[in-house]
C-alpha cells in the first residue's frame, strides 16, 4: 500500500529518490481471459505453439490490455491525489 503523504510535510520530500515498485509479470491465463472479454482470439495471443513460430517466439499480450493497466494506475494515483488534497 502506498504511503500517504499530509500535505503540510511536502516540502520534505523534494529530491526524494523513490524506490521502483515490484515487477508486474503478465501470465497466459490473464492474456486468455482479457481475449474473452474483448472476443480477441488471435493466435498471436492465445495459441502457445502457433505462436512459438512467429518473430515473438510466444504469445504476446493484447496492447490494449496494456492500456487497461494504465488506467488502473492512473485510478490508484486519482485516489491518492484526492487523499492527499482532503487529506
Amino acid at each position: 500500500m502506498p504511503t500517504i503523504i499530509n500535505k503540510n510535510d511536502i516540502a520534505n520530500y523534494i529530491n526524494f529518490q523513490a524506490q521502483p515498485t515490484a515487477w508486474h509479470t503478465v501470465t497466459q491465463a490473464q492474456i486468455n481471459k482479457f481475449a474473452d472479454c474483448t472476443l480477441d482470439h488471435q493466435f498471436i495471443h492465445v495459441d502457445e505453439e502457433k505462436a512459438k513460430q512467429t518473430l515473438f517466439g510466444s504469445t504476446i499480450a493484447h496492447g490494449f490490455y496494456r492500456c487497461l493497466c494504465y488506467l488502473i494506475l492512473l485510478k490508484i494515483l486519482v485516489s491518492l491525489l484526492m487523499a492527499f488534497i482532503w487529506g
